[in-house]
């Protein structure tokens, strides 16, 4: 089945699509793959290029960005900047619905949370990390917990979205907590 306005099969979409995501094979290999498996299979007519490969995965990843997130009170937030480059600061905001984290009967995996947001910024203050929280807050309604790790930055601004709520919010729905997480310490063998 073709897509409009594409020149590949949607089977060779989506396998390509499936191959980088679920099996870390790298967008160059993608195309190798097809090559080596098309004799085999009905529906691959043409091997894309590993740069069209990128492209598919690129627009999930706007759509995942973009698309409106349910509206709920109960969101808990995974917030940790995730890299630096110079004064430069990419903060990484994941979540999940605390009703749906609670039917779980094992360790969270990335499937089950939802890209809130990404924002590169030119330095990282408790006031910026505030104004993000307060970004993601009206995409996804109220926050229920921010997990993160120690950062300064981080635990500042999710401090400063705690105290604007509880200014701002009538006692029976002050539920906003700060939650840290310490750092791992190594486990030493007990023999």
């Amino acid at each position: 089945m073709r897509v409009r306005d594409h020149e590949h099969s949607l089977t060779t979409m989506i396998s390509c699509v499936r191959m980088y995501l679920r099996a870390a094979i790298s967008f160059r290999a993608c195309p190798v793959v097809l090559t080596v498996l098309q004799p085999n299979l009905i529906g691959f007519d043409r091997i894309p290029a590993a740069n069209t490969v990128q492209s598919w995965v690129l627009r999930i990843g706007v759509h995942e960005l973009s698309r409106p997130k349910q509206k709920a009170d109960d969101w808990v937030v995974l917030a940790d900047h995730t890299c630096q480059l110079g004064n430069q600061k990419c903060l990484l905001l994941l979540g999940i619905r605390l009703s749906h984290w609670r039917t779980l009967n094992r360790a969270l995996e990335f499937q089950d949370v939802t890209m809130l947001t990404t924002e590169v910024v030119p330095g990282s203050t408790g006031e910026i990390v505030q104004q993000q929280l307060v970004d993601v807050q009206g995409k996804v309604g109220r926050l229920a917990a921010v997990v993160s790790d120690q950062g300064a930055d981080l635990v500042k601004g999710i401090g400063l979205l705690v105290e604007k709520q509880l200014r701002d919010t009538p006692l029976p729905w002050r539920s906003l907590q700060l939650v840290i997480v310490q750092r791992p310490v190594a486990l030493q063998s007990h023999q």
